[in-house]
């Protein structure tokens, strides 16, 4: 797997950010030779609460992330999505509007820089490439920069067409728009390809590879070595 950075700009304006599992469901239990001829009731009572009980536990612990998500660089984040939304107004696709947002957040002094994320495949995970925004910033007391990853299409990642109610209940909680460290992105993957996998189970339909975590995780993928290049795009 590889990432590339390779469109963006630099700057010297600083920009700061404050820097302020799993839940395990018990096991089953052998029925008495005499209690056997009630087998079909306790099964479909035990595997509905069974249900219950794993959809409740993904909610809290997709809040949990998204707390800890919410948590650092609010002020930040709020900013870039007012930035974003000023850049949609003039773009007619998601390509085109990673473009125009990267040179928005530029033009605000921000250095941020468009993402090119590829794989090859492998026996379990099909090769794919992905487009994305990072954004580079300055912690407050720190001269380290960390980076942001801005997805705007995050939610619709995740849409499957035929999905259990409860896993779009779940999607529900997760942001439109990405803004945000990777460590809280790469845990709301985890947790969103294993509830899609439960989903495809219940609904008696077949997942395809490119939803699996792996797949998913590559789009956004730390880059390894490249930096932005000191460019913007642009438009006719």
């Amino acid at each position: 797997m590889r990432a590339e950075i390779f469109l963006g700009c630099r700057v010297d304006r600083k920009s700061g950010v404050d820097e302020d599992d799993d839940f395990c469901l018990g096991g089953f239990h052998d029925l008495d030779d005499e209690q056997q001829y009630s087998i079909s009731d306790d099964d479909c009572g035990g595997e509905a609460e069974e249900r219950r009980i794993y959809w409740e536990s993904q909610h809290l612990l997709l809040q949990e992330i998204l707390k800890q998500y919410n948590a650092v660089g609010s002020k930040l984040r709020e900013e870039m999505k007012r930035q974003i939304e000023i850049a949609r107004e003039s773009s007619r696709s998601t390509l085109c509007l990673r473009r125009a947002a990267v040179n928005q957040l530029c033009s605000k002094g921000l250095n941020a820089a468009l993402c090119f994320s590829h794989w090859k495949p492998t026996h379990n995970t099909p090769a794919g490439w992905h487009e994305y925004i990072e954004v580079r910033v300055n912690t407050q007391g720190k001269k380290k920069q960390i980076p942001f990853v801005v997805e705007v299409g995050f939610m619709e990642e995740f849409r499957m067409a035929k999905a259990s109610e409860e896993y779009k209940k779940l999607i529900k909680q997760v942001p439109e728009m990405y803004i945000g460290k990777w460590e809280h992105m790469k845990a709301i993957i985890r947790l969103l390809c294993e509830a899609a996998k439960k989903s495809s189970e219940e609904q008696k339909i077949h997942m395809g590879p490119w939803r699996n975590k792996t797949f998913m995780q590559m789009k956004w993928s730390p880059s390894s070595s490249s930096n932005p290049m000191p460019t913007t795009f642009k438009f006719a």
